[in-house]
């Protein structure tokens, strides 16, 4: 309650619901198209609101949330406990 909608929020719950498997309850579609209406056409990269200027934080987290979320095909799948591609982590561990 009493918080703005925040691009970051995406992946840090989205994250958190993914590991104990809740993401089923989020409409994560709705928060696809909520990270695409925060890109900054400007100056590139992601605000954390629509009409925001973007910074690196909310770059990155948003496009990973992305990942976790699977509507974005040329958005790679995360591993919601690292942060990185299922590929990296794969090959870390081989």
């Amino acid at each position: 309650p009493n918080k703005l909608e925040d691009t970051c929020y995406s992946f840090w719950l989205g994250c958190t619901l993914a590991i104990v498997q809740g993401l089923d309850y989020v409409d994560t579609a709705a928060l696809t198209h909520f990270t695409m209406q925060c890109q900054d056409l400007k100056r590139g990269g992601i605000a954390k609101a629509p009409g925001k200027s973007s910074d690196l934080l909310h770059t990155y987290v948003p496009i990973a949330a992305l990942g976790l979320f699977g509507h974005v095909p040329e958005v790679a799948p995360i591993d919601p406990v690292l942060g990185f591609s299922l590929a990296k982590c794969r090959s870390y561990y081989e």
